[in-house]
């Protein structure tokens, strides 16, 4: 052997070139010097070029190659042993004898359904089957122009039964299924009407769906009774809170002016457990509501009227008085 082959790795390590191997691969052994790269003298696989140093083909490439072994192919999915028999088995009266497509000698015992054979074949294993095998076979599987003698083969004597009917399924004659194809058409056909949804009476109507006109009786327990009957008529305890409100004199405005804790506690003390008082007195509330008036707009406000600027009179000149001097007319007259 020659002088160790002597490299610089990336990290500026000293390197022992041990073998070349496939794929820029190289077996070195690394320096005593531990770092990120490795141990002290360990010896581990670095690539090139991003294990080396730059510079350091010529090097690299005189190391000795590695022996290259061929991976081992893998093999193929395993193939099922044919099914051999020691001899033929009893054959069914009117079993006829054909071909097939691997050139075999097949015993049609008997035709099956969608074009399946049951068959015997010779004692000549291949890959179609193992010696005197009993398979199935398709019509395809045989040898062509064989088809005459297929069909003589005897029928199958334990055909599969067909899958019974669910006997609770309702039956329907061709002519009422007809029938009912146009009102099942006419059923899933949008209407163009809006669908209304009914109350439904095992609860309690919301203050929407009872007119409220319907509801505003005088301020007497009768009167609350009348609420109590409009806003819950499905209850049942209609008739036990009317004899409860009579009883105690109890009109709507108590009700209304009651604080929530202490009305929920009377009545659940008289046995109305299921009633919300909150709910309650917001409809009696909207049912003793005052109607609201009408709007009426207020009159525009009217400016102030400034009184108008003082302006003083305007006095005339007044005539000067007569003068005793006499005009120049009189003058004139005088000479």
């Amino acid at each position: 052997s020659g002088a160790p082959i002597l490299v610089r790795t990336a990290g500026g390590r000293t390197a022992t070139v041990i073998e070349k191997k496939q794929r820029g691969w190289f077996v070195c052994d690394l320096d005593g010097n531990a770092n990120e790269e490795g141990k002290a003298h360990e010896r581990k696989t670095l690539r090139r070029p991003h294990g080396f140093a730059p510079g350091q083909d010529h090097l690299l490439d005189s190391a000795p190659q590695a022996p290259i072994v061929p991976k081992p192919k893998g093999e193929g999915p395993r193939k099922k042993k044919p099914k051999s028999q020691a001899g033929p088995g009893p054959v069914p009266p009117g079993a006829v004898r054909a071909r097939t497509a691997g050139g075999r000698v097949a015993t049609v015992l008997y035709r099956k359904q969608r074009g399946w054979f049951a068959v015997e074949l010779d004692g000549d294993e291949n890959d179609e089957g193992g010696a005197y095998e009993r398979k199935t076979l398709r019509r395809p599987m045989f040898a062509p122009g064989q088809d005459e003698l297929l069909n003589s083969a005897p029928p199958d004597p334990n055909p599969a039964e067909p899958k019974p009917k669910d006997p609770a399924a309702p039956k329907k004659s061709p002519a009422k299924a007809a029938a009912a194809a146009p009102a099942d058409k006419a059923a899933k056909k949008p209407s163009s009407k809006p669908s209304v949804r009914k109350p439904s009476s095992a609860r309690p109507l919301s203050s929407s769906s009872v007119p409220v006109a319907a509801v505003i009786p005088a301020d007497t327990p009768q009167g609350l009774a009348a609420c109590f009957a409009a806003f819950y008529p499905g209850s049942p305890a209609k008739a036990k809170f009317q004899q409860f409100v009579l009883n105690n004199t109890l009109c709507p405005r108590h009700v209304l002016n009651m604080p929530v804790e202490k009305c929920e506690s009377m009545l659940q003390q008289h046995g109305f457990e299921g009633v919300v008082v909150f709910t309650f007195q917001s409809r009696l509330r909207e049912a003793f509501a005052p109607p609201p008036t009408a709007y009426v707009p207020s009159p525009a406000p009217v400016e102030e009227q400034l009184p108008a600027p003082y302006v003083p009179p305007i006095v005339a000149a007044a005539a000067p008085p007569p003068s005793a001097a006499p005009g120049p007319a009189a003058a004139l007259g005088q000479h």
